[in-house]
């Protein structure tokens, strides 16, 4: 990936390294704050302190500080103070690439995806405050809210000084990159970008799927794992979408194992996403334990956030994976 950092008339070399440092330690404080965010966002959801303040945005009961406490107040307070500490971040972080590496196409998509994320999550949650949503809307303020972390997370990774090292050899000489191997390379290379692509759509999808079960309030009929035990005739709609639920996440874990097996004669050639397919299927194995953990616990406020912490990590990595793939070698564009 090649970035260009610093601005107009700076000199390359040691300025330049400075600046990508700088940018990936900014870029790493906006993702530990995202990540408290989304924790203190889904704690707030699975513990119904979503209104621990009223119906009142951006005050608190009418305040700038509360002055009665409760387990709710608290927790939607910390997620509000959260939340502005994330946009003094963002907007830092945003002049920073704008500034530095505005013309790196890859960096710009990430800063996108953020500010996506930023600004949906956002309104949805002034919203969710404001007005009574229903279940459908609400599962879509929580997988708005990742895609804030895996803009981040990106920013994160692509960022890191020692990024380039684990990319592969970048450009080949001419007698190599012209060889029926390199070209059989490129072909696969080609594939599993298409198949990442198509993986991130389903995993969002079924990202979609997870949140609107949470937000039913069904989640604690549900019973039996891997397999769901529930009566159908007494759950009613509760047992065909726990059906859906874990229908999407067996194909889930399918796509893993597929895109793990797809890139694996690209380990000598381009080993991080071989490397990037290996935590995929991982974490998708993780979610499926996180899922039974939930089950067994009754959807305890810790184990959900356990499991929508894995889908987290699971979506962010498999989002990298598309990226990583679209790269012709370290250096392309």
């Amino acid at each position: 990936m090649a970035v260009t950092f610093g601005s107009a008339g700076a000199k390359p070399g040691r300025r330049a390294g400075d600046a990508q440092k700088r940018l990936w330690q900014l870029s790493l404080a906006a993702f530990l704050c995202v990540f408290l965010v989304n924790t203190l966002g889904f704690l707030d959801t699975v513990t119904g302190s979503a209104l621990g303040c009223g119906r009142n945005w951006p005050l608190c009961d009418g305040q700038l500080v509360p002055s009665r406490w409760s387990s709710a107040v608290v927790i939607e307070y910390s997620h509000r103070l959260a939340v502005l500490l994330d946009m003094v971040l963002f907007v830092w972080l945003a002049v920073a690439l704008l500034r530095y590496a505005r013309k790196n196409r890859t960096l710009m998509l990430c800063l996108g995806l953020l500010c996506a994320g930023i600004v949906l999550e956002a309104t949805l949650g002034a919203l969710a405050v404001l007005f009574v949503n229903p279940s459908a809307v609400m599962a879509a303020h929580v997988t708005i809210a990742i895609l804030s972390f895996v803009g981040t997370f990106l920013l994160v990774i692509f960022l890191w000084p020692g990024a380039a090292k684990r990319s592969g050899p970048g450009p080949y000489p001419a007698a190599i990159a012209s060889s029926p191997e390199a070209a059989s390379v490129q072909s696969l290379r080609l594939r599993v970008a298409r198949w990442s692509v198509g993986a991130a759509l389903y995993v969002y999808v079924a990202l979609y799927i997870g949140a609107y079960a949470a937000n039913t309030g069904w989640g604690a009929s549900f019973k039996g794992w891997p397999i769901p035990l529930e009566s159908p005739a007494l759950s009613g709609d509760a047992f065909w979408l726990d059906v859906l639920h874990r229908s999407v996440a067996l194909g889930m874990l399918i796509l893993a194992g597929y895109l793990w097996r797809l890139t694996r004669p690209l380990k000598g050639w381009r080993p991080e996403l071989h490397t990037a397919s290996r935590w995929f299927l991982v974490l998708v194995l993780l979610q499926a334990v996180s899922g039974g953990i939930l089950i067994a616990a009754h959807i305890a406020p810790w184990a959900f956030l356990l499991h929508v912490t894995v889908v987290s990590f699971l979506f962010a990595t498999v989002c990298y994976l598309a990226l990583a793939a679209r790269r012709e070698g370290r250096h392309g564009g």
